[in-house]
């Protein structure tokens, strides 16, 4: 099922007056890109939920989500830790009763699509590189991701060349 920013509005919504308490919520992956405008839709729905707030939103989800959902714990995405400064980026999306949403920057939402660099998200990647995003950008949140195993070096090579047409060689240095 396809999720339109309309959708993601209209559920950003319901959850808000389904939760009880104050809660954060910052939208990953393609989620935060829809709500950025820098794809049309998304096929599911992540957060990443503030640190406390699991359970609430766990529990709200199950009752309201027509939707795949899902919930990343405070500072991560998938088990990929986050840069402490990753919310300063964020943009505010909006309030929804008790509900503070933000949308993760796209050079965030391209660092934690790196870590599994499948198909779908060279394309989320793509589409952030065709809205500025840069290869220095890139580079330059290596280092706060810590981009320093084998594995994740060969995701960034990959996403390099597939969507820049760089050869990682050029730029290896950058990441020392």
């Amino acid at each position: 099922m396809s999720v339109r920013l309309s959708d993601l509005q209209e559920y950003v919504a319901k959850l808000g007056a389904a939760l009880d308490s104050e809660c954060t919520l910052v939208a990953a992956g393609g989620t935060a890109l829809t709500f950025a405008r820098i794809k049309g839709s998304t096929k599911d729905i992540d957060f990443v939920v503030e640190e406390g707030s699991m359970s609430a939103v766990e529990s709200a989800v199950s009752r309201i989500s027509p939707y795949r959902v899902d919930l990343f714990p405070s500072g991560k995405v998938f088990n990929n830790p986050l840069p402490p400064n990753y919310l300063s980026r964020a943009t505010y999306v909006g309030r929804f009763s008790t509900l503070k949403v933000f949308a993760m920057h796209p050079l965030d939402v391209t660092m934690t699509k790196i870590a599994r660099a499948d198909a779908g998200d060279i394309s989320d990647i793509r589409l952030c590189a065709g809205h500025g995003q840069t290869v220095n950008d890139i580079l330059g949140a290596a280092v706060w991701y810590g981009i320093d195993t084998p594995e994740l070096r060969n995701n960034l090579r990959a996403v390099l060349r597939e969507v820049y047409g760089i050869d990682m060689s050029e730029a290896e240095g950058d990441l020392r």
